[in-house]
């Protein structure tokens, strides 16, 4: 009688097949995964990067219109600087305040539904106002008041964007990707320069038309975000895990959450160690069951969260009034560089736009290298922003002493000041925001995002208004000297408020060193 006796070489060969073919099928799964995970971020980042573009492609087309604006002859409307100022500060006054509220909007509302209608509400604000220049509308009050509407109604961009952006960027590597992203005001600006100087300049157009061209821009905008905007990856099925649970962040952070835990648990251990022996096994379930109810509500309090609680937030007041005396000067030479180079250092067409330009490209390459830079540095972006700051008062303050005789400096100097002040304006309401809006102390909560963001921003605003006003005021009863006196001593002031802040990041990054030294040297053995 013949009796099959198993085959175990064979069996093992099946056995190995088989967990082979799991092997593959997992890796297909996980390769088509990271396919989609970035196809859905490289879409994203273009969709955000060019909805905030726009914003400031209107920007600056304003500032580069200003001068045929102020011309008393058609197409000008002979408005004089004290006016620009006043429709400046009007404008910025409007959008930070719109800023507050968006950023709680952009918590609580669909962020489709409001790119969409923000966006073409300042769409047609915009129209009025170009509308306004062809009907040769002289008074002030008529500019200030649409200005009004489409400084509310482009509020609603930043902290949108920011937010959507934090979702699908984790905070590894998000200095250099947010140091890439946020160069698009600057790429806005640059495209503002380049349309205005094709329709009003070479087509020769009247700053009406121009202006509103730029609001078809802006609507499209509006049209394609309520349409495509994808504001969170759990929309599409992807997964983005934030990689910054690294060793810094278990030394600087969770050591002193641990030592609270265990401070805690020795005094609980102290006060129940003797009873607990008598309690019966029921009594300890009760507990356990009391314990965890403890916690649910722990989590649904730490859930709740409000604008005030926000500000709460470490380094959000810091960061605020940093950026309000910092975005006071940033948009000084955004919004009046155009003029300056124009009526003081009588600059031709060419040459104003390529000022401007140089600004511009100088922030975007100082974004993405020291945002590569705060990333290198462990994520801590304090001691790039302080030491920066600290050299762009040194820079800004050759704006007094140059003359029209030093070309081809001032353009050096503009480009050098665009990397150091308009990069770090870029990374304090950009990547620092995205940073707090995650912080561990809000932890799980992504309804701060916006909220962090349009505070951070909505007060840096508060001080760009302000500063226009002046700008303007100064420029039309002092000279031009007074007025880079004034924006050279807020950009020092700008570094105070982050010096506490830089003093704590330096001693954190040696101890992360340290640490990280130490642990090599024990791996080594």
């Amino acid at each position: 009688m013949n009796i099959n006796m198993p085959n175990k070489t064979e069996d093992c060969q099946n056995s190995k097949l088989l967990e082979d073919e799991a092997s593959d099928a997992d890796l297909q799964v996980v390769q088509t995964s990271n396919c989609k995970k970035i196809f859905f971020q490289v879409y994203v980042f273009i969709l955000t990067f060019l909805t905030y573009a726009v914003l400031h492609l209107s920007r600056e087309a304003w500032s580069f219109l200003k001068e045929e604006v102020k011309e008393e002859q058609s197409p000008g409307i002979g408005l004089s600087s004290n006016d620009l100022g006043t429709i400046d500060m009007f404008f910025l006054f409007s959008y930070s305040i719109g800023l507050f509220i968006s950023g709680i909007l952009g918590d609580k509302m669909n962020k489709n539904l409001l790119l969409g209608c923000g966006y073409l509400v300042a769409a047609g604000a915009t129209v009025m106002v170009g509308l306004g220049g062809l009907w040769k509308i002289r008074s002030v009050w008529y500019y200030v008041g649409f200005f009004v509407i489409s400084g509310f109604a482009q509020s609603v961009g930043w902290p949108s964007v920011v937010a959507v952006m934090a979702n699908w960027f984790p905070k590894k590597g998000r200095g250099f990707w947010f140091g890439v992203w946020t160069s698009n005001p600057n790429v806005g600006n640059i495209l503002g320069t380049l349309v205005s100087s094709l329709v009003n300049g070479v087509i020769g157009l009247s700053w009406g038309w121009t202006w509103i061209i730029v609001a078809i821009i802006v609507g499209t905008f509006g049209v394609i975000n309520f349409i495509f905007m994808i504001e969170h990856p759990n929309k599409v099925g992807v997964v983005i895990q934030d990689e910054l649970e690294e060793h810094d962040t278990m030394v600087l952070e969770h050591i002193d959450i641990s030592r609270e835990h265990g401070e805690e648990s020795m005094r609980r251990r102290d006060l129940t160690n003797d009873d607990e022996e008598e309690k019966q096994p029921h009594e300890r379930e009760s507990q356990d069951v009391q314990e965890e109810l403890e916690a649910v509500q722990s989590h649904h309090e730490h859930k709740k969260f409000n604008f005030f609680r926000a500000w709460l937030i470490p380094g959000v007041i810091q960061y605020s009034i940093s950026y309000l005396a910092l975005k006071l000067c940033n948009y000084g030479i955004l919004l009046w560089l155009p003029t300056y180079v124009s009526e003081e250092l009588d600059f031709s067409t060419s040459e104003k736009a390529l000022v401007a330009i140089l600004y511009d490209v100088g922030t975007i390459i100082g974004s993405v290298s020291l945002g590569l830079l705060s990333d290198m540095m462990y994520g801590k972006r304090v001691p790039v922003c302080f030491v920066g700051l600290l050299i762009a008062t040194c820079l800004h303050s050759t704006l007094i002493f140059l003359g029209n005789n030093e070309k081809v400096i001032i353009f050096i100097v503009i480009f050098i000041l665009g990397f150091f002040i308009g990069s770090i304006a870029n990374i304090i309401s950009g990547t620092a925001c995205a940073d707090i809006g995650k912080h561990d102390s809000i932890k799980g909560n992504d309804s701060a995002l916006s909220t962090v963001t349009g505070i951070v921003d909505g007060t840096g605003s508060l001080g760009a208004a302000a500063g226009q006003k002046g700008i303007g005021y100064i420029q039309d009863n002092a000279n031009w000297t007074a007025v880079f006196i004034m924006m050279t001593s807020f950009v020092f002031i700008s570094s105070v408020p982050i010096s506490c802040i830089f003093v704590r990041e330096i001693k954190e990054i040696f101890a992360i060193r340290k640490s990280t030294k130490e642990e090599k040297n024990v791996r080594s053995f």
